[in-house]
């Protein structure tokens, strides 16, 4: 039951730090500011650190029609 517990907490932080990376990605600093989650424009730039740093990924934060 923990694993089931842990795997959903996971998930939620998972979709969390990507929801704050598209935001920032997306939304101008003003904007960013104007946010309810004054917490967006850290997670997001922890988050963006964390792969940077420790991952051979990278995030979309630009796209080309």
């Amino acid at each position: 039951m923990n694993v089931l517990t842990d795997d959903e907490a996971l998930r939620d932080i998972f979709r969390d730090n990507h929801k704050a990376a598209a935001l920032m990605a997306i939304l101008s600093a003003h904007h960013l500011e104007k946010l309810n989650d004054k917490d967006v424009l850290k997670k997001s730039t922890h988050f963006l650190q964390k792969v940077e740093d420790l991952e051979k990924t990278g995030v979309i934060t630009n796209f080309i029609e």
